[in-house]
């Protein structure tokens, strides 16, 4: 059995290749050649788990997560958990993968294909409201698929960018101006993409239609019909949530909400795997584009496939006898 953490899923896969991994795990799931059942999640005192398998000819992977909103106050992080890697015929354990790695790669990824397709080319600011893990890999990946000059930040407990800009930095291999903002409304002013990774139950951003006009915008954190990171306001600039899966209108309520509320229709949902292999739509004149992921674990799958079988390449990762 093969352990990889944190730092040997990184020297194990590259951007691209998860850029890749998500895409075809897009294409997979419309073909219907692989099993994904829906996520099952149980909540107790504020607290929360969640279980996510997918099977494939080729293996079974469950991936577990849990998740404690006031983990904050002692610096952890709001989300942990494992990747378990089975064999598809005895259903032996072949890796344990650190899950909170292979979920930050894996949303961020989604988020860049989004911005790949949905953002104009011209793109030089970004906007990242949530400076945790996920908001930095998803700068990252923001900013490999477009020339981001300057990203803004908001976050409602960090006030100093240094740290997530000096990280960026090393990650991204080049330097990239990381602000702080007061306030979102002052970060949606200067971003020519937004980006929110938040767990808010309440919308993150301003209520100002005129502040949306020309935007792209990507809504990663909200996971549960309880939370939302997106106002009514945006259903003014556009008629079309794109998805990364159609169940993204039950489960989300940055989709629920607006559809409850008859800001959106059913028939305005659509599917990012159908822009894949296409031309880019950036925002019309006074339009906002929008895509909202809620991840999926044939994702999950497609990418630590990749790691997996590049860790046994490599000889990366500790081997644990059962």
């Amino acid at each position: 059995m093969l352990y990889l953490n944190s730092k040997d899923i990184m020297r194990a896969i590259t951007l691209d290749e998860v850029m890749g991994a998500v895409s075809e795990a897009y294409l997979l799931f419309d073909k219907g050649t692989c099993y994904v059942p829906e996520r099952a999640f149980y909540a107790y005192g504020g607290k929360k788990m969640l279980y996510m398998p997918c099977f494939s000819p080729e293996a079974l992977m469950t991936k577990i997560l849990s998740y404690f909103p006031e983990n904050y106050k002692d610096g952890k992080p709001l989300l942990d958990g494992v990747i378990l890697w089975n064999d598809a015929k005895s259903g032996e354990i072949l890796s344990i993968m650190d899950a909170k790695k292979i979920t930050s790669l894996r949303t961020a990824a989604a988020g860049g294909l989004g911005v790949s397709y949905l953002s104009s080319p011209e793109s030089k600011t970004l906007g990242i409201v949530g400076m945790g893990a996920q908001g930095l890999h998803l700068a990252l990946f923001a900013s490999t698929v477009r020339n981001i000059e300057n990203i803004y930040l908001f976050d409602n407990y960090q006030k100093d960018a240094s740290a997530f800009s000096a990280k960026l930095d090393e990650m991204l291999g080049r330097h990239v101006e990381c602000v702080m903002c007061a306030d979102p409304a002052d970060l949606l002013k200067e971003s020519d993409i937004v980006i929110t990774a938040t767990t808010s139950a309440t919308p993150v951003l301003p209520d100002d239609a005129a502040l949306y006009a020309g935007k792209c915008l990507i809504g990663v954190g909200s996971f549960s019909p309880s939370m939302r990171e997106f106002p009514a306001a945006i259903w003014s600039k556009t008629d079309t949530a794109y998805v990364d899966l159609e169940y993204a209108l039950k489960e989300s309520g940055d989709l629920s909400q607006p559809f409850g509320e008859g800001l959106l229709k059913a028939g305005g949902v659509k599917k990012i795997s159908t822009l894949i292999g296409g031309p880019i739509l950036p925002p019309a004149k006074g339009k906002c584009n929008f895509f909202k992921t809620v991840g999926m674990s044939l994702v999950d799958m497609t990418t630590a496939a990749v790691v997996y079988k590049n860790a046994l390449a490599k000889g990366i990762g500790q081997k644990i006898e059962g």
